[in-house]
């Protein structure tokens, strides 16, 4: 059960950081580059 809980945390955080840099990293000028 606590492990679990510990993966859940840190999908959570990882989540967290990966929308924070993501949001950093400028999203439009990112998708531009795609397109």
């Amino acid at each position: 059960m606590g492990k679990g809980v510990i993966i859940l945390l840190l999908i959570v955080i990882v989540f967290l950081v990966a929308a924070w840099y993501f949001e950093y990293l400028n999203v439009d000028a990112l998708i531009e580059d795609i397109q």
